[in-house]
């Protein structure tokens, strides 16, 4: 029996080529959306869980209020970890690292040199908590050793040549600048891609000459504790405040002057943070980070698209059957007269919904896998299939076509089973009124999904075009930067004055900061000691010459330019608009001007002598806070602002003026690269929601084509008799759309107020931001109406033009 239905399913699927390839096509191009999808999300939720006990690593940090400004840290002083470990019954153990995404270390072996390696240190305990496999050495000892260091496979490759193994390289000798010759005591594999810090080369804790300071607030050691078994992370929260008084309270009273009962007292505040090792990588966005984290209320709402395009697959699947199998009342009118029971005719229709649901789930697959590396190249993302094994698939193919096959298959084949014999012989389905509401039910939650996503996408690029073209406070374009200038030591003041020679160059800075840049910066608490009762201010500042405001065309609103002519400016600073308002000083009157700031932590006084208009200190997504520059000629990078109609021939002269200074490759990058560096995510999540709304708009296309081809089928004949009775076409047209556009309308009135609150939710993320657009909503409701007045007046025109004998010939 079962041989029989598959037969006959292939049968009609071959008469039926049309639909059945629209129908296939919907249903695979949907799976396939989803996989990767999945793959995507599945991918990113599993960093940092394949270490051994990851569910008991949690990354310890701060909370500090200074000056009504809350900042969130994910690492802490140096004392903390041994603190932790030695007082704490809920320790099991306590690791650090030291490091940043921007640290860089010069490596030397032999004559050959390797510059800008990306390294961190750690405790000789690191392995121990991260379960990063250890090639060569013992992973208890490797970093025991004074001026030991870890390498990477590929660096092993990459410093001794192809031919070195990793156990050959153990005990050699390697120079890393400013720290002397160091010995490689181990090899560790590359760091796993689901990891959510890097390196290339690991160093021992000795090095870093700040891992014995005795300071809590000096942050920058990120510190992970292993709970004991049973233990919690609530209970460490129970032991912070002890730690809070016991050792911090010191500090502010040395570094801020007032005890901590007057820190707290005043509006201050420092609490220690916790966040799992597994959901570092999603869901810790603090300053200095480790490494790159994803949002991940972006990844759910991936996986939310990734279902709704499902779900839409799946509804047109549901959609084109029914419409496909009215053709085959009469077959099916025919098998009731020969004795067909009901249970018979559905098992019919669902093996060939589990048929065609099987053959999609291949193609799927197979568009899966063609599309995943295209879309990780295209938006530069890691789409990772690790874990994707063949069972994986296999499972998912199996359980996954049934599931679909049965769900889809089951509304047609009620529909066609439960149909009237003397209707199905004349080619009519007796749907009931139930029946017609819950196909329309799926439309309107089809139109709903399409309305929702093409209003979330318009409503993105609103905000991304927004961020793109506000203005910066500085001109990002024309602004060439050469790294690597600290190389030259002295040499770097006479290659700005060289630069400045070259055709095209308008002016040249050596500093240690651009906006949108690196983030090479301080942030101290600042405090105006004039005041009886001062308040403390958390303030960033970094080091610029007296070019650099010219370079970056800055507007000083009051005051001067740092300038050599008046001697020693180390103590005098330059601070913007928003940090003169935090301390009070009104900005139109220079009120700032002569004033002293005092840096608690190394109460060091400063002088202001001009005052700057505020502009984006690091990028868009960012307030702009009180800041300051102070006077350094020491940067390691040369900003170069040119003339664009010369750039050719400044690129031209450029490489011969570095050769002079540096046997080195010159490093050559542009501000602007760096702005837009800034707005990948932005743009990735843009661009990844235009391609899946493109998708629901090609998947809500199909379903309307299938409803309204039933639809038409169903009322063949009504509209006979209306052509007879003497109505007009666009009568008709009227008499049969308005249906679809009143769905269509339900759809946007059930789903405008979900996405409105999605996307005022998403905006508040950003300080600078748009108003949710009404022509976000407008415009998507406008489109689908047209479009499916078009899908339906073709669709009604064909009926209209039968002859109405035709329609009407069996009654």
């Amino acid at each position: 029996m079962l041989k029989n239905y598959f037969i006959i399913a292939i049968r009609h699927l071959r008469r039926n080529k049309v639909f059945s390839m629209v129908n296939l096509l919907g249903l695979s191009i949907g799976l396939a959306t989803f996989f990767v999808i999945l793959i995507f999300v599945s991918f990113h939720k599993g960093f940092d869980t394949y270490h051994d006990d990851a569910d008991r690593i949690v990354r310890i940090g701060m909370n500090v209020k200074l000056g009504g400004e809350l900042i969130t840290m994910p690492s802490v002083g140096a004392p903390a970890a041994a603190i932790f470990e030695e007082e704490i019954p809920e320790v099991e153990a306590a690791t650090r690292i030291y490091g940043r995404p921007y640290f860089k270390f010069d490596i030397t072996h032999g004559e050959k040199n390797f510059p800008g390696e990306q390294g961190m240190y750690a405790d000789p305990d690191f392995f121990s908590f991260f379960s990063i496999p250890v090639i060569a050495g013992d992973p208890a000892t490797i970093l025991s050793a004074q001026k030991s260091v870890v390498l990477t496979e590929s660096m092993v490759l990459k410093y001794f040549g192809t031919n070195a193994t990793p156990a050959s390289v153990v005990g050699k000798m390697l120079e890393v600048k400013d720290k002397g010759t160091v010995q490689v005591t181990g090899v560790c594999a590359d760091v796993p891609a689901q990891t959510h810090f890097d390196f290339d080369i690991l160093l021992s804790m000795d090095m870093n000459p700040l891992s014995e300071s005795h300071y809590w607030m000096a942050d920058g050691f990120y510190t992970f504790v292993k709970l004991a078994k049973g233990s919690s992370v609530e209970r460490l929260y129970d032991k912070f405040p002890a730690f809070t008084d016991k050792y911090i309270g010191p500090e502010v009273q040395e570094f801020l002057g007032v005890s901590f009962s007057e820190f707290l007292a005043s509006g201050g505040s420092f609490e220690f943070n916790t966040m799992p090792l597994e959901n570092i990588h999603l869901w810790s966005h603090a300053e200095n980070e480790l490494g790159t984290n994803v949002n991940g209320t972006y990844i759910n709402v991936f996986l939310g698209i990734g279902l709704l395009i499902l779900l839409l697959a799946v509804i047109n699947f549901i959609n084109l059957s029914a419409a496909s199998n009215i053709q085959r009342l009469k077959e099916v009118g025919v098998r009731k007269v020969m004795g067909a029971r009901r249970a018979a005719l559905v098992m019919q229709f669902m093996t060939e919904a589990v048929l065609i649901t099987t053959v999609a789930f291949g193609l799927g697959f197979t568009l899966q896998q063609v599309a995943t590396p295209l879309i990780s190249q295209y938006f530069g993302v890691n789409m990772g299939q690790e874990g994707t094994s063949l069972a994986w698939y296999i499972t998912v193919a199996c359980s996954g076509s049934l599931l679909i096959g049965m769900a889809a298959g089951l509304y047609p084949a009620l529909l066609l089973s439960t149909t009237k014999t003397i209707s199905a012989l004349k080619g009519q389905t007796s749907t009931t009124s139930s029946k017609g509401r819950m196909r329309n039910v799926l439309m309107v939650l089809q139109f709903s999904i399409t309305i929702g996503l093409l209003s979330s996408v318009l409503v993105i690029m609103a905000q991304v075009h927004y961020l793109q073209t506000k203005p910066l406070g500085y001109e990002k374009d024309q602004v060439m930067l050469i790294e690597d200038v600290d190389l030259l030591g002295e040499g770097r003041n006479s290659l700005r004055q060289e630069l400045e020679k070259l055709p095209g160059v308008e002016a040249v800075s050596i500093t240690g900061y651009v906006p949108s840049g690196p983030r090479e910066f301080e942030r101290n608490a600042m405090q105006d000691l004039t005041l009886e009762s001062p308040e403390t201010h958390r303030v960033t500042h970094v080091g610029v010459d007296e070019h650099f405001l010219s370079v970056m065309n800055m507007k000083l609103l009051a005051g001067r330019n740092f300038s050599r002519e008046y001697g020693d400016e180390a103590s005098n600073v330059i601070i913007n608009a928003s940090m003169s308002r935090s301390f009070g000083w009104d900005v139109a009157s220079g009120e700032a001007l002569g004033k002293t700031v005092t840096e608690v932590d190394h109460n060091e006084n400063f002088t202001v002598i001009g005052i700057v208009d505020d502009f984006h200190i690091f990028n868009m997504n960012e307030a702009i806070n009180p800041f300051f520059f102070r006077y350094s000629s020491n940067g390691f990078m040369a900003a170069v602002r040119f003339d664009s109609d010369k750039l050719a021939l400044l690129n031209d002269e450029l490489p011969e003026l570095w050769d002079e200074f540096s046997q080195e490759p010159m490093g050559q990058s542009y501000l602007n690269e760096y702005f837009v560096k800034n707005f990948e995510e932005e743009k990735k999540i843009s661009s990844l929601f235009e391609v899946f709304t493109v998708l629901a708009i090609v998947l809500s296309g199909m379903g309307l084509f299938a409803i309204t081809a039933f639809v038409t089928h169903q009322r063949t004949k009504e509209i006979g008799i209306r052509k007879v009775l003497g109505a007009e076409g666009l009568r008709l047209f009227v008499m049969l759309s308005k249906g679809v556009v009143a769905m269509l309308l339900i759809a946007a009135c059930l789903c405008i107020p979900t996405v409105y609150y999605g996307m005022e939710q998403w905006l508040q993320s950003y300080p600078y931001r748009i108003s949710v657009p009404a022509w976000a909503f407008g415009l998507p409701v406008l489109g689908i109406v047209v479009f499916a007045l078009l899908v339906s007046g073709w669709h009604i025109l064909k009926v209209i033009r039968i002859n109405p004998v035709e329609s009407l010939r069996d009654e």
